[in-house]
């Protein structure tokens, strides 16, 4: 059972909370906890015990996303399995999902669970309008916390309104570079609310200030606030007072420490902050590093190395060289634009450095991001920056703002970057970022696409005959999988890769040509953006698909590479007009995700919404619904091979309908 992606496990009175740690461990993505409430409980009292559950979790897979359900008798979509103990085998079959057996741990009954039915006499008072606020950056245990008590708060078929923090309200805050674009953190707490109760109704809005409709709306009778922002709520009051509307109640949750313990007065850096998960990737790969290996063909590992004005990016290459690193001061190399380009690439071909760093203020506005075996940006707050000039240069403060504010922005150079240092506290500090980078990237540096297994080996497997060496290949390998591991890439990633390369596997023997189809797999996905023009990601593909082939001794014949280019364009109208043969099993395995089971169905579904969450929310799903229901024109559904169409159409055409039902249900 180790591989179950999705599972719920419940609480009854008197379980040991061990319980919920033996299911966490069993499961890889997501784990549902339904912890029966007596109904009227205080909040405190819940509180407590929701901050228990999430700890338990967090302690025994910290990677696993828990949802603590307020209604026990949910059983959301994604779900494909309970948890329980040998004799809770009638809660799996009630729910539709498989069972796993647990062994009953011997003590840690859940003690909150009896205190609960007395706190059920004094009542709680709920509201038909709530609001709340936030930034809402990768959610952990405070903010899920938070958002239950909110949601708690709100009458069954009450609203709750959640505004989420825009850029301008948070220019300062620390490693902003690294903050989740607006519209995942919208996603996400949709998911989130509708997920624990589906029964209240939502909205889900942008936060241009620290108000919102709080201070416009006299509907409003709660605001629910953490003890951070209390005085933000008796602020909101103030000016609904002026403006002759009733105060509203305020609601204000604990906060929690990184144990999960919830504090009265917690000192900020101590608790589990949206800050200290950003803090764990700065010095580290962004993507995460998966299947990672050298790219380019030169004999230097090369770093380049960049960052704004006064960010600290000298003080990053003398620290490097203090450390035995060998680096290239680019911007003092005579000339200009592709001179200096030139002038780069000849000094990393002749480096005799293991490792060198290629330093210039211009890697990104030029370009040269990709010239490089990885880029780190180096960054800074703009208020430090700007300080930084005044003190060390004798700028004025005028000068100083022109100068920060007039060039690119640190998040724009963080989207071309792998690794980002920040320098947002003092030089040991930042010494320290300095190190941490150095060490792990002399672990990676070493490693080629031949030391890689998985999809990398299958690669090299496939193109390494066509490829001129191997470090074409591996080149090659990384401009696929950099692409696939891109941020914003919750669905069309390297999973979606090895799963259409299982049904490769399985259906080999239908294949007339499994090595073109492969590398229509590789390609078909290579070029994705979600806010592109349709069919442009298509097209784009497959034109990286025919650069690839038409590279010199590539010997790949003419015939071949216009059948995978129309493969690969064939995907931007899966199902308009005929397919046989190789074509309909390729464009079959890339739909294949609509007829797996339900949970992993919806699973899908999640991460597209994700992709395409900058797209308002109703907006969304009225265009995915018009797109899914094309899905639905033939009843026997949208499968060429008749194999496929056996095995995945019936459940293809339910999962379809369910999702777009569910949507409208959303929406309404």
């Amino acid at each position: 059972m180790a591989g179950v992606r999705v599972g719920l496990v419940t609480l009854r009175p008197g379980d040991a909370l061990g319980k919920v740690s033996l299911a966490a461990g069993l499961v890889r993505k997501r784990l549902y906890v339904a912890v029966p409430a007596a109904a009227g409980e205080p909040v405190p009292s819940l509180q407590t015990r929701l901050a228990s559950v999430y700890h338990e979790v967090f302690s025994a897979a910290p990677s696993v996303d828990a949802m603590v359900l307020l209604d026990p008798r949910l059983t959301p979509p994604d779900t494909s399995t309970f948890f329980g103990y040998p004799d809770e085998g009638n809660g799996a079959e009630e729910r539709g999902l498989e069972m796993c057996s647990l062994t009953p741990p011997r003590s840690g009954a859940v003690q909150p669970l009896a205190a609960a039915e007395k706190a059920a006499e004094q009542g709680v008072k709920q509201y038909a309008h709530v609001c709340m606020g936030g930034t809402f950056d990768r959610l952990h245990i405070g903010q899920k916390l938070l958002l239950s008590m909110a949601a708690y708060k709100t009458k069954e078929g009450g609203r709750l309104f959640c505004g989420i923090a825009q850029d301008a309200l948070f220019k300062e805050k620390a490693l902003r570079e690294l903050i989740e674009p607006s519209g995942k953190r919208e996603r996400t707490v949709r998911t989130f609310l509708n997920r624990i109760k589906p029964s209240a109704r939502y909205e889900i809005a942008p936060l241009l200030d620290g108000y919102g409709p709080s201070v416009t709306d006299p509907s409003f009778e709660a605001i629910v606030v953490t003890e951070e922002t209390a005085s933000g709520g008796a602020k909101c009051n103030a000016l609904r007072a002026e403006r002759g509307m009733s105060a509203m109640d305020v609601v204000t949750i604990g906060l929690v420490s990184p144990q999960g313990e919830l504090k009265g007065g917690l000192e900020a850096k101590s608790k589990l902050s949206s800050t200290g998960a950003r803090m764990r990737i700065v010095a580290r790969l962004l993507d995460g590093g998966e299947l990672w290996c050298k790219k380019l063909a030169c004999p230097a590992y090369v770093v380049g190395i960049t960052g704004g004005v006064a960010t600290g990016k000298s003080a990053a290459t003398d620290h490097l060289r203090h450390l035995g690193a060998e680096v290239l001061e680019a911007d003092d190399l005579p000339g200009s634009g592709e001179e200096v380009k030139r002038a780069i690439l000849d000094r990393m071909e002749g480096s005799k450095a293991a490792i060198l760093f290629v330093s210039h203020s211009k890697i990104v506005e030029n370009g040269w991001d990709d010239v490089f075996d990885e880029l780190w940006v180096v960054v800074a707050p703009p208020k430090v920056a700007k300080e930084r000039l005044v003190k060390r240069d004798g700028a004025s403060a005028e000068s100083a703002d022109e100068a920060v504010d007039g060039q690119l922005s640190g998040l724009d150079r963080v989207e071309k970057a792998h690794v980002m240092l920040s320098n947002h506290g003092g030089e040991a500090e930042f010494g320290q970022v300095v190190d941490d980078a150095w060490r792990a990237l002399r672990e990676r540096s070493g490693k080629t696409l031949a030391d890689l297994d998985g999809l990398a080996r299958r690669w090299a497997e496939l193109a390494g005959p066509a490829c001129a060496s191997a470090g074409d290949a591996a080149f090659w390998w990384r401009e696929i999988r950099d692409r696939c591991v891109k941020p914003g890439r919750y669905y069309h990633n390297l999973d979606h890769l090895r799963d259409m390369f299982a049904l490769v596997d399985e259906f080999k023997g239908d294949l007339e040509r499994p090595d073109l189809v492969a590398y229509a797999v590789f390609f078909h996905d290579a070029v994705y953006d979600s806010q592109a023009k349709h069919p442009s990601n298509e097209m784009e593909s497959a034109r990286l698909w025919r650069r690839f082939a038409g590279a010199p001794g590539r010997n790949l014949a003419e015939a071949d590479v216009g059948a995978v280019a129309s493969w690969i364009e064939r995907t931007a109208a899966h199902t308009d007009g005929v397919a046989t043969g190789d074509l309909a099993l390729f464009l079959d395995f890339d739909l294949a995700v609509l007829g797996r089971p339900r949970s992993s169905y919806f699973e899908y579904a999640e991460a597209i919404s994700l992709e395409y969450s900058h797209i308002p929310f109703p907006d969304f799903v009225e265009a995915r619904c018009k797109a899914m229901a094309s899905f639905l024109k033939n009843p026997e559904g949208p499968y060429f091979n008749p194999k496929m169409r056996a095995r995945f159409g019936a459940r293809a055409v339910s999962n379809v309908q369910a999702e777009i039902d569910s949507l409208a249900a959303t929406s309404s």
